[in-house]
Parts: structure tokens; sequence; C-alpha cells
């Protein structure tokens, strides 16, 4: 470790280490939503088995059913969602954020950590709601939001 505090956050200083679990950067938070080459392969304000106002991603390629932004009848069923994850499907639940001791925002946002500093004080989010997905805003690191951990493929 280098003793920055910039570089060293706890979860995301593996980025690159191959077989290890580590948080996303911003620059994956971005391609994931941002990049032309993914346009389609992801939909917000959808509902999961039974939990609303999910993100659903599915692998560079994919060829299978998706559902459309706002849609509130997908994956109805706990199989249904079981065959999707089967196929590559990633779901984000809106997890809202912790301030201090309270929690809010379940069901409507959802807010996840990237492993990218923006200085001292904040480190880069990604957040969605029912309407749009916002890949790189910034945030105060003693927020409670979600970290969603990912591994390098082999």
């Amino acid at each position: 470790a280098s003793g920055d505090l910039i570089l060293d956050q706890d979860w995301g200083y593996h980025v690159g280490v191959k077989n290890t679990w580590r948080t996303l950067t911003t620059k994956e938070w971005q391609y994931l939503f941002n990049d032309a080459s993914r346009s389609g392969l992801y939909a917000y304000g959808v509902t999961v088995a039974g939990k609303a106002n999910c993100t659903v991603l599915y692998p560079d390629g994919f060829s299978g059913t998706k559902v459309s932004n706002g849609d509130l009848t997908s994956y109805d069923t706990a199989s249904e969602w079981e065959a999707a994850q089967s196929e590559g499907v990633v779901c984000l639940p809106s997890v809202g954020a912790r301030s201090g001791a309270s929690v809010s925002n379940v069901g409507v946002l959802g807010n996840y950590w990237s492993s990218t500093a923006y200085n001292y004080i904040n480190a880069d989010n990604m957040y969605f709601d029912k309407d749009k997905i916002h890949p790189g805003t910034y945030s105060f690191r003693d927020y409670g939001y979600a970290v969603r951990l990912v591994t390098d493929s082999k």
C-alpha cells in the first residue's frame, strides 16, 4: 500500500488483480451505462421477483429476451429471475443509503460506490432512480452506500 488515502480505499484497492473481488471503478460504471456498444444492455425501474425499481444489467453480447425501462412486470417470480441469472443477467436493487443512523430511499434509489476517489472528502459513486442512471457522481465518503463486488474474467 502506498499510504495515500486517495489511492487505497479499502473497497477498491485490488483493481486489476486477477481472482480478487473488488468494486467497479467510475470508468467501468460509465462503460456499463454510457458506452454506445452497450446500448440496450441495461434497464432501470424494473421489478425483479417482487422488488421494485431495480436496474438490470445484461452481459456484453447478450441475445436473450430483455426487459424495458420502467417494466413493472419483469421477472415476476424467483424462478424467472433464476433463469435470467443463469444467462449472466445481474440485478442492482434500489438499496437506498445510510447517513448517520438513518437509512432512506430504500426501494427508490440505488446508491453504489465506485472504487475511484474524487478527493479526500468524497468518493465517486453511481446511483439510479426509476427514471435515470447517473454513473460518475460523487458523495461524502461517510455515506453508507452499497458495494457491488466483481472479479475480473479469468
